[in-house]
């Protein structure tokens, strides 16, 4: 019942707002995405959600990530701009001494860990050095 009140309210204030919308924003912005290749699976809806709902006109989408040659062909096929994350942090991820272990069923890290889990629900352990 909650839900079919709130659609019908969101309903009519949609129908309120028609021809008061604000104008498309006239500045340009850039956008700035940081990514691993794991994202790549997901990162076209995100990028089609951008140009797509953003009023502001885009200028140019940086995809900040490890170098790697699928990211780079990735962002040549989607008209992004590939930076490198160690010309914009000054490090990469692997100098942070993170250790993430292979996911194996009742084994724990050694050492201080910090629990994480994926949107699937998975855990990992990750050690810190």
């Amino acid at each position: 019942m909650n839900k079919l009140l709130r659609k019908l309210l969101y309903g009519c204030e949609l129908l309120r707002c028609v021809g008061r919308m604000p104008r498309p924003a006239e500045v340009p912005i850039d956008v700035l995405m940081p990514v691993c290749e794991k994202d790549l699976e997901i990162l076209p809806l995100a990028l089609e959600g951008v140009r797509r709902q953003v009023s502001h006109p885009i200028a140019a989408i940086y995809i900040v990530a490890a170098p790697s040659p699928v990211v780079e062909a990735f962002c040549r096929a989607h008209d992004c701009r590939f930076v490198d994350e160690r010309s914009v942090l000054g490090y990469d991820a692997a100098s942070l001494g993170v250790k993430i272990p292979p996911r194996t069923a009742g084994t724990a890290a050694a050492g201080s860990s910090s629990s994480c889990s994926n949107s699937r629900g998975a855990s990992a352990k990750a050690t810190f050095s």
